[in-house]
C-alpha cells in the first residue's frame, strides 16, 4: 500500500542510483563504462519508475546497503572488498526484474 506520493522519493532514488554509479565509473578513470551505464540508466527509466513503487521498503533498504557497502570498500580503498559489494549489487539485479514482474498481477500501488 502506498501512502502518499512517492513520485519525489522514487525520482530521487533513482538519480542517487545514477549518481552512485557514474561516480564509481569516474573514479575508476572508465570512461567507456561511464558512457554504457549513462545509456542503461536512460533505457531503464521507465523501468525504475514502475519498479521501484512495487519493491518492498526492505528490499529497497537492502539494495542502498550494498551501495553503501562499495563506497565504504571504495574509501577503504580495498578493491577486492569493492569488487564483491558491486558483485552483489549487480547479482540482485536480476531477482529484483523477475520479482516486479512475477507480482505484476496485482496492483501494489
Amino acid at each position: 500500500i502506498v501512502v502518499g506520493d512517492q513520485k519525489p522519493f522514487i525520482g530521487a532514488l533513482v538519480s542517487l542510483d545514477r549518481d552512485f554509479h557514474r561516480a564509481v565509473a569516474i573514479g575508476a578513470h572508465n570512461s567507456w563504462l561511464e558512457h554504457v551505464l549513462a545509456t542503461l540508466h536512460n533505457s531503464a527509466l521507465r523501468f525504475w519508475h514502475y519498479a521501484l513503487p512495487r519493491r518492498p521498503i526492505d528490499a529497497l533498504t537492502q539494495e542502498i546497503a550494498y551501495h553503501r557497502d562499495v563506497a565504504a570498500a571504495i574509501e577503504a580503498r580495498d578493491p577486492a572488498a569493492a569488487e564483491a559489494a558491486m558483485r552483489a549489487v549487480l547479482d540482485e539485479f536480476p531477482a529484483t526484474v523477475q520479482g516486479v514482474f512475477t507480482d505484476a498481477g496485482g496492483d501494489h500501488r
